[in-house]
């Protein structure tokens, strides 16, 4: 059965990127249908910079990379060729970076877009509703921290997904940022937006999922793959009640390609019906990607 990936991240991992596209176009063949990959700008920084602003867990993979996300995915794309389609490229404004975290302003971000036109299927954000004594400010080395500045840097993102018809997706913890989250984001009803990952929550994830019915979510977190192996008829529920709006991701780097189909076995762990199984493989995610095809090219209609 076809399955479309809309979370895993482009990191090389030191493996060459027509390496990488072979293996690809291999999972194609046992069903991957779309892989929406997430690639970076490096803003100007070195490998070893950028690693240290990795959270930990993900640091190691970003340290031991040959080339960071976005140069490594634009090599990616060139090595698929004519099957590039394969993976729909979204770029993501990383919160960690300090200039990003501070919320300044967006012209730097809309310079990577308007460079990378027709070719970004998307963006991916990261929200957050902090203190100024919040460890993660405090990491990150903002000692700045303004929440209402970050907040108009967020909604100037949301409101270029906007202007430029592509789907966004959007990382955020809803136990802390939930209710600002929501305000923030409830203007964007015409935006396609997923929610990354159950915002962390599945009881809140699906009370947000009420209050605004336009938004979806995915699955993704290598972290929360585990926790729903421990806790499958709960899960099954969750996904079973909200068939249409849950998609499919792996959270897995791209450069490990069995690692990104091993995780398509949850979904068979989950024991769906094969018409809820169905929508969280791929037809969702159709669904929702069907707003970036006119910049695209791709169109699953």
């Amino acid at each position: 059965m076809k399955i479309i990936d809309i979370h895993s991240h482009c990191v090389s991992g030191s493996r060459p990127a027509a390496d990488v596209a072979g293996d690809l176009l291999r999972l194609a063949d046992h069903g991957l249908e779309r892989l929406m990959v997430i690639m970076a700008p490096a803003f100007g920084r070195s490998q070893e910079e950028i690693a240290a602003l990795f959270p930990e867990v993900a640091r190691d993979v970003a340290a031991r990379s040959d080339d960071f996300e976005l140069s490594f995915g634009l090599k990616l794309l060139d090595a698929l060729g004519p099957r590039r389609d394969l993976v729909a490229p979204y770029l993501a404004f990383h919160t960690y970076f300090p200039e990003v975290a501070r919320g300044g302003g967006i012209g730097p971000v809309r310079a990577v877009l308007d460079e990378l036109d027709g070719v970004v299927a998307g963006i991916k954000l990261h929200y957050f509703a902090l203190g100024p004594d919040d460890p993660m400010v405090r990491h990150f080395g903002v000692t700045d921290w303004d929440q209402a500045r970050f907040d108009a840097f967020t909604a100037a993102l949301l409101a270029e997904a906007r202007e430029r018809e592509i789907p966004a997706v959007v990382h955020v913890d809803l136990r802390d940022a939930g209710p600002a989250f929501v305000d923030l984001v409830r203007p964007y009803s015409d935006v396609a937006l997923c929610l990354c990952h159950f915002g962390y929550s599945r009881r809140l994830c699906a009370e947000v999922l009420e209050e605004l019915p336009w938004l979806v979510t995915d699955m993704s977190g290598i972290e929360l793959h585990q926790s729903m192996y421990e806790r499958l008829p709960a899960y099954h529920e969750f996904v079973t009640r909200f068939a249409g709006r849950v998609l499919y991701g792996s959270d897995q780097y791209v450069c490990d390609t069995a690692a990104l189909q091993g995780a398509w076995g949850l979904l068979d762990a989950l024991g769906l019906g094969v018409e809820v199984d169905e929508q969280v493989r791929y037809a969702n995610a159709e669904r929702f990607l069907r707003r970036e095809s006119r910049r695209s090219g791709v169109s699953f209609r």
